[in-house]
């Protein structure tokens, strides 16, 4: 066989994680939403920073066609209604590969989101940009609140995922059961860039959310989570929000009071086991937490600050009234933005939680004021040492506009800031805005041989320094290894290291194959993400009657291709001359009678499961013989079953085919025995009959009859007979009321055996009273002797005078009582025998002496 590789000469762009919100790049999968709360309309929101930028809506999975292409001049915002494609753009099938993804793509930094805009039903989606993009997901949401089942669509929780690049192999464990998978622990889906895929829960439970299931994938992927139709009272609302990958969670958050007008939470999700959980400066854990798992806590106080051992996901569910939105919060280490711009979407109530160091509470100004958010509504969190402040605020529609581009700024300060909007019998918008500073280069990564990569860490720091001496924002790497940068924004330097693998992929098709004239070979091209079999096939195995030479060459996840050869031949094969194939012998089951074993014995070298024994069966004189069975050779014994060996005798012989079931050896023909035969109830005789055991080598050393009297268990070994015999005749009835009979036919060699049917015979063996004997010593009638009563050992005799007094009794009388000391005369019996219900005998007796 041949095996040979292809170098793959390609170059990746990894997409990964720098700035969050703003963005040169943003992919997103829009959720289903029912359509009986409402879904539209669907708008996209596009902010511009301090350049003007160019922005492009693409689906790459749809022949990259674009849906929208417009400018936007800096520090505005962009409104664009995707409801005409709503059928193209919401992932509304779960379990099926869509092509629903949106890439959006602009020329400058901008902040991007998604927005359910329905009067009923509303959430916004804030997109994440490179902040979204990973490779190792833990779902992360609430699993308190229940679906309601009052709309047609029913709403329902999903987790919906885009792929970015082609060839992408995605893996999710579920936590809980997930519809169509039900009893799946990992479920393995393949996608290519834009194509997207839905993960819809079982049930309406909050409880029954797949909070913690872990998403793993060859290559970068962006997830959205969504809950629809969420009751709370008496409100039912839209929550969601992108998430982001494990490595971009952190290890310190703070949670502000929203504006919900009962019970108020937060979901901690763990990323890795014994994380312990620290609130509010105390240095006491209040929770400890494992990988996947989540806990659920009560907003009590206008912020409440949150630190942890390991790195958490934190969701925020809060909104107006009772009307809700979800978040995913950003941690507050070196993250935010300068400048946020924003739509207002309704002239229902807008509220707006910020996020701010305490030294930069004078620097904010909203659409240009100054006062709007003044630094006296500002409050110390906490537990953060006075280094943290929130504000609480909320504007009418003179302060922030209805559909107009409004733009939250601090000229010191990185903040962030959520925004509420809607109204307590509505809906409530619930979206957070904070640029993800955190760095994150990538998750470690191959590469095929021969090719490149580029690591981007990403816009808007202030300095960068690689290990390889470069100073730039992205590097061209082409060697395997570790790669690391250090980064300043702000007051932060943050580092990060990405280890890059060398992919040598590998394809074995096995030995070569032979088939049978006529068979489909099939070859196994193993699992991969694409194959290109030489006679033009693209499936994973390769199926053909045509034998000759085959080649296939395979891609795996990540594009690199490796290929192999296989031979496909006929199959010839001869068994050798010492290969023997003997029937032991063909034996009627004396437990269940319609039951017939075949015993058999092969070759060692030919006895194996790709060859057959092929079984044969007829009754004597058919002119045609019946194919009964094939087993595979390593098989020593076959159970012919349903037979009716009392009236018919059957025959068998056997062939041993090879793997193409072309016969090479057969046996000679064996039968089974009958056995037929009388009982005599005069003569108290029984008369057997039966054929004669044929074709064994040596021929019928003896047979043997065995018999099984009434209540007995097990036969027994009664006489031997000639090989010659055939029948047997004797008076040997008298000892039982029912007997059985079966014949033993014993091989010359004493290595196997024959047994036939059984017959059986039942005898009535009447007893016979006498009226009269006489005990006086002459040698003749000195006992009271009753036919056959030895058979009745249940038996009860009672011998009465006269006057009814009992003079003699017996259980079980045994021919043996002599009359005693009785005198000559007249007497009466009464006999039980106690069987089968017969009746008592009763008569009279004379005694003469």
């Amino acid at each position: 066989m041949t095996r040979f590789y292809n170098l793959v000469f390609c170059t990746f762009i990894l997409f990964f994680h720098c700035s969050a919100q703003v963005d040169t790049e943003f992919w997103f999968a829009p959720p289903e939403i029912t359509s009986g709360h409402g879904d539209l309309p669907l708008i996209l929101r596009v902010s511009a920073q301090a350049q003007t930028a160019t922005v492009r809506v693409l689906q790459p999975a749809r022949g990259n066609i674009e849906l929208a292409n417009f400018t936007i001049p800096a520090n505005t915002t962009q409104v664009i209604d995707l409801s005409a494609h709503r059928p193209d753009v919401e992932t509304s099938l779960p379990n099926t590969v869509m092509n629903t993804g949106l890439h959006i793509i602009s020329s400058a930094p901008i902040t991007a989101y998604y927005e359910e805009a329905s009067f009923l039903n509303a959430e916004i989606f804030v997109l994440k940009g490179k902040n979204a993009i990973g490779q190792q997901f833990i779902i992360a949401a609430q699993n308190f609140f229940d679906n309601s089942s009052d709309y047609f669509p029913t709403p329902y929780f999903s987790f919906d995922i885009v792929a970015t690049k082609d060839n992408t192999i995605v893996k999710v464990r579920p936590t809980k059961p997930i519809e169509g998978f039900e009893g799946d622990s990992v479920i393995t889906i393949r996608l290519n860039a834009g194509e997207t895929y839905s993960f819809k829960k079982k049930g309406f439970f909050g409880i029954d959310n797949p909070v913690g299931t872990l998403v793993e994938s060859s290559q970068p992927i962006a997830i959205t989570v969504k809950d629809d139709s969420l009751i709370n009272g008496t409100c039912r609302d839209l929550v969601g929000d992108q998430l982001i990958p494990v490595e971009v969670a952190g290890k310190e958050y703070i949670v502000v009071k929203g504006f919900l007008n009962n019970f108020e939470f937060f979901f901690i999700t763990g990323t890795e086991d014994n994380t312990a959980l620290y609130m509010e400066g105390i240095d006491i854990p209040v929770a400890t937490v494992n990988k996947g798992e989540s806990r659920r806590f009560q907003v009590r106080t206008p912020a409440i600050h949150i630190r942890s051992d390991k790195r958490i996901y934190v969701n925020h569910v809060t909104g107006f009234g009772c009307e809700m939105g979800m978040a995913v919060l950003p941690p507050i280490n070196c993250t935010g933005s300068r400048q946020i711009g924003f739509t207002r979407s309704s002239s229902e109530f807008f509220g707006m939680n910020v996020l701010v160091k305490k030294d930069g509470i004078y620097f904010f100004t909203l659409n240009g004021s100054t006062t709007l958010i003044p630094p006296q509504v500002f409050q110390p969190v906490i537990g953060t040492n006075d280094e943290w402040y929130t504000a609480q605020l909320s504007f009418s529609t003179t302060e922030v506009p209805v559909n107009q581009s409004s733009l939250i700024q601090n000229s010191k300060y990185s903040f962030q800031a959520g925004i509420i909007n809607g109204n307590a019998t509505t809906s409530a918008r619930f979206g957070y805005f904070s640029s993800f500073s955190t760095l994150f280069i990538g998750d470690d990564f191959d590469f095929c041989d021969g090719a490149t990569a580029i690591i981007d860490a990403g816009p808007g720091k202030e300095s960068y320094l690689w290990n390889t001496g470069a100073d730039t924002q992205s590097i061209e790497v082409d060697e395997t290894g570790d790669y690391w940068v250090t980064v300043v924004r702000e007051d932060c330097i943050l580092s990060d290291t990405i280890h890059v693998r060398e992919r040598i992929p590998k394809i074995d098709l096995g030995p070569d194959v032979s088939v049978c004239e006529g068979d489909t070979a099939r070859v196994d091209g193993k699992e991969n993400f694409s194959w290109e079999w030489s006679d033009g096939s693209s499936q994973q195995f390769l199926e053909t009657k045509n034998l000759g030479k085959y080649w296939v060459s395979v891609s795996d996840e990540i594009g690199c291709q490796a290929s192999d050869t296989i031979m496909i031949a006929r199959l010839i094969h001869i068994f050798e001359e010492d290969v023997m194939l003997t029937l032991a012998a063909v034996s009627v089951d004396t437990a269940n009678e319609r039951s017939i074993k075949v015993d058999w014995i092969v070759t060692d070298k030919e006895r194996r499961a790709e060859n057959s024994i092929h079984i044969y069966k007829r009754i004597p004189g058919s002119l045609s013989w019946d194919t009964l069975a094939s087993v595979p050779a390593s098989n020593l014994n076959f159970v012919d079953t349903d037979n009716d060996t009392d009236s018919n005798i059957f025959e068998y012989y056997l062939g041993l085919a090879n793997e193409c079931g072309e016969e090479q050896r057969v046996t000679n023909i064996h039968n089974t025995i009958q056995l037929i035969g009388e009982g005599d109830e005069d003569a108290n005789a029984i008369g057997l009959n039966w054929n004669y055991y044929q074709q064994w080598d040596d021929g019928v050393k003896n047979y043997e009859l065995w018999r099984k009297k009434e209540e007995e268990s097990s036969y027994s070994f009664l006489t031997e007979l000639n090989p010659d015999a055939k029948s047997f005749f004797a008076s040997i009835a008298t000892d039982a009321f029912h007997h059985d009979y079966v014949i033993r036919a014993i091989e010359s060699s004493g290595t196997s055996e024959s047994w036939s049917n059984n017959i059986q015979f039942d005898f009535e063996h009447s007893v016979y009273v006498p009226n009269v004997f006489t005990p006086n010593d002459d040698g003749f009638n000195q006992y009271f002797e009753i036919k056959n009563i030895q058979l009745y050992k249940k038996s009860q005799l009672l011998i009465l005078n006269r006057w009814g007094d009992v003079v003699f009794q017996a259980d079980g009388y045994a021919n043996d009582w002599n009359g005693g000391d009785l005198s000559s005369g007249v007497y009466y019996f009464v006999l039980r025998l106690n069987r089968n219900d017969l009746k008592p005998i009763k008569g009279s007796l004379s005694i003469l002496k």
